[in-house]
C-alpha cells in the first residue's frame, strides 16, 4: 500500500503567504505576481470593490493568494506579462515570463500557474531588470523572441518556447 502526503496551508486574506523579501510586483490582467528573494512568485487574484460580493461596502481592492511557483533557485529580478504562441494551443495564452538573479528564465501560465518552458541560462554579467518579448515573422516563419537585458554590458534574445540563447549582444 503506498501512501501520499500532501502540506496543506491555510491563511487569512491580508496575510502574506511567504517570509520571504519581495524583491518585484508586476501587475496582469487577473491580479498581481510578486517574485521573492527566495526564488518563489505567488499570484494574487485582483478583486475590485465592485466584485466583491462579501462586502459591498468594501471600497479598496483586495488580493487574494492564488498560488505559489517555484522554479526559481536564486531572488526574482523580473516579471512580465505577456501574451506568447501556445506551443500546445492555437493563438496565444496569456502568460508570465520570470528572470532570476542568476540566469533562470522560466514562461509560466498566468491563468493556472503551470510552468510552459524552463531554461537556465547563465547571464555573464548580467543582473537582469528587463525582459520583453516580440513575435517577428523571418523567412515566413513565426515565432517569438525574448529579450533579456539588465546591468551590465549585453543583453539576450532567447527563442520561445525552446528558450534557447539566439543571440548575445556584448556592448563595448
Amino acid at each position: 500500500m503506498s501512501s501520499l502526503a500532501v502540506k496543506l496551508v491555510a491563511w487569512n486574506a491580508t496575510a502574506n503567504p511567504t517570509r520571504s523579501a519581495v524583491t518585484v510586483v508586476s501587475a496582469y490582467k487577473d491580479g498581481v505576481a510578486c517574485g521573492h528573494a527566495d526564488g518563489t512568485i505567488w499570484l494574487y487574484d485582483l478583486e475590485l470593490a465592485a466584485d466583491n460580493h462579501a462586502d459591498p461596502q468594501a471600497s479598496d481592492p483586495s488580493l487574494y493568494p492564488k498560488c505559489m511557483l517555484s522554479a526559481h533557485q536564486s531572488p526574482v529580478a523580473v516579471i512580465k506579462a505577456s501574451e506568447i504562441s501556445a506551443p500546445s494551443a492555437e493563438g496565444r495564452e496569456a502568460t508570465l515570463i520570470s528572470v532570476s538573479e542568476d540566469g533562470d528564465v522560466v514562461v509560466w501560465s498566468s491563468a493556472d500557474g503551470r510552468c510552459i518552458s524552463r531554461v537556465r541560462t547563465r547571464l555573464p554579467g548580467v543582473r537582469p531588470t528587463s525582459v520583453c518579448v516580440q513575435a517577428v515573422d523571418y523567412q515566413s516563419a513565426a515565432e517569438d523572441l525574448v529579450f533579456v537585458a539588465g546591468e551590465g554590458p549585453a543583453a539576450y534574445v532567447l527563442s520561445y518556447p525552446s528558450l534557447e540563447l539566439v543571440y548575445e549582444w556584448r556592448l563595448p
